[in-house]
C-alpha cells in the first residue's frame, strides 16, 4: 500500500501546483479560454477524482485489514475451543491456557494491525522528506498539444473608451478615459507615465481583463462584442509574471526548433540545457523568468505581444540588447510589441509613444519629435 500512498500524495503534489497556477497567473488564465479549459478539465478534475478513487481503495484496504484479522482471531479462539478437541487435535486441559494467550495479545495485535495506515504513511512521509530539497522544484508535465494559428488583424480601434473603478467614496474614484486610439499591425507603441498614470488600467483593458465602462473597441473596423475576440490576438509577460508549472497551451518544447532558437535568442541556452518542460519551468531568477514567459508568449505565435515593464528586471546588457536587437527582430516577424517601459534612452526604438496622465493620453508622438518633450 505504500506504493498506492506515496501515488496519492504526487497527486496533491501537482494539485497544489494548480491552485498555485490559479492564484499566481490568473491573469494569463483570464485571457485564455483554452488555456482555463484545460487546466480545469485535463489537470483539475482529472487529478482529483484519480486522488479520490485511489485514496478511498487505500483506506478500504486497511479497513479491511483490520476487520479480518480482529474477526480472524474471534474464528481461532471459536475453533480452540469447540473444534479441535472434538477432533483430539488438541487435549483439553490446554484449551484454556491457549485461549488466555490468544486473548492477552489479541489486543497488541489490533492495535498493530490499526496501525498499519499510520505507519505506512509515516514511511511514505519520511521517504518524501529525504528527497525534498532534490525534486520539490520539479514537476512533470504530461500535456502535449497540437498547433493551432492564433486569429490575424490589421487594425485595433479604441473609441472614447472610459473605465471607472467602482468605489463607494466618489472622491477616490479613479477615471480612464477618454481614450482614442488605433493600433496597427507591426506597430511597435512603448507606453509611458508616472504611477498611478492609468498605463496598468490601460493594459489590462487591452488585454480584455477590464471591461470599458463605455466606449466601443474596433477590430479591423468592426466592433467587437467580446473581450475574447482581443484575447485571441494577445500573449502577454505582465510585471508579475507566473510560469506555470505544466504546460496548458498548444505548442509544445521537446523537439521543437522554434523553442531552441528562443533559447539562443534570449541567451538562455546555457541555463535551460535540455528541451524538456521540467527544465523550462524550474525556479529562475526574476529577469530570466521573464524571459522565458515571453519565450513561451512568442510560442503561442499571436500577433500581438503586451509586455508590461518586462525590460526592468534585466540586467543593462540585456536592456540594451532588448531594445536595440530583439524589438527590431520581433517587428521584422510582424509582430505588434506593446511594451509599458521607463526607459527613455531607447524610445527611438518605438514607432509610437503614448504617455499617460491622470488617466488619459496626453500625448502622442512619433521619435522624430520625442527629444526631452516628456521628461
Amino acid at each position: 500500500m505504500s506504493k498506492s500512498i506515496e501515488k496519492v500524495k504526487k497527486y496533491n503534489e501537482h494539485y497544489f501546483g494548480y491552485v498555485q497556477d490559479v492564484i499566481s497567473g490568473f491573469k494569463e488564465l483570464m485571457i485564455s479560454d483554452k488555456r482555463k479549459k484545460k487546466l480545469l478539465e485535463n489537470y483539475v478534475y482529472e487529478n482529483r477524482t484519480a486522488s479520490y478513487a485511489l485514496d478511498f481503495k487505500i483506506s478500504f484496504s486497511f479497513l479491511s485489514v483490520g476487520l479480518i484479522s480482529q474477526y480472524g482471531m474471534y474464528i481461532i479462539i471459536g475453533l480452540i475451543l469447540f473444534i479441535l478437541p472434538e477432533f483430539g487435535w488438541l487435549k483439553k486441559e490446554f484449551v484454556i491456557p491457549y485461549v488466555l494467550v490468544l486473548l492477552f495479545i489479541a489486543g497488541p495485535i489490533n492495535v498493530l494491525i490499526n496501525l498499519q495506515d499510520m505507519v505506512t504513511r509515516l514511511f511514505v512521509a519520511n521517504k518524501r522528506l529525504k528527497t525534498f530539497y532534490e525534486d520539490f522544484k520539479n514537476e512533470r508535465i504530461v500535456a502535449k498539444h497540437d498547433k493551432k494559428l492564433a486569429v490575424d488583424f490589421s487594425k485595433l480601434s479604441f473609441r472614447d473608451i472610459h473605465f471607472n473603478y467602482k468605489n463607494d467614496n466618489a472622491d477616490a474614484n479613479f477615471e480612464l478615459g477618454p481614450i482614442n486610439l488605433e493600433i496597427d499591425k507591426g506597430e511597435v507603441i512603448f507606453i509611458v507615465g508616472g504611477n498611478g498614470s492609468g498605463k496598468s488600467t490601460f493594459i489590462n483593458i487591452l488585454s480584455g481583463l477590464y471591461v470599458p465602462d463605455q466606449g466601443d473597441v474596433l477590430l479591423d473596423g468592426e466592433r467587437i462584442n467580446s473581450e475574447k475576440d482581443i484575447q485571441n490576438l494577445i500573449s502577454a509577460v505582465f510585471t508579475s509574471n507566473h510560469l506555470f508549472s505544466q504546460n496548458y497551451d498548444d505548442y509544445i518544447l521537446e523537439n521543437n526548433p522554434k523553442y531552441k532558437m528562443l533559447l539562443e535568442t534570449f541567451k538562455l541556452e546555457n541555463i535551460v540545457k535540455d528541451d524538456s518542460e521540467e527544465s523550462a519551468r524550474r525556479s529562475f531568477s526574476k529577469g530570466q523568468s521573464k524571459r522565458m514567459a515571453l519565450i513561451f508568449a512568442l510560442l503561442e505565435d499571436k500577433p500581438i505581444v503586451l509586455l508590461d515593464e518586462w525590460a526592468a528586471d534585466q540586467d543593462p546588457y540585456f536592456r540594451k540588447y532588448f531594445y536595440e536587437e530583439l524589438i527590431p527582430k520581433l517587428k521584422a516577424e510582424g509582430k505588434t510589441i506593446i511594451a509599458v517601459t521607463h526607459d527613455d534612452r531607447y524610445f527611438h526604438y518605438c514607432d509610437k509613444l503614448l504617455k499617460f496622465d491622470y488617466g488619459k493620453i496626453v500625448k502622442e508622438d512619433i521619435p522624430a519629435n520625442f527629444q526631452n518633450a516628456y521628461f
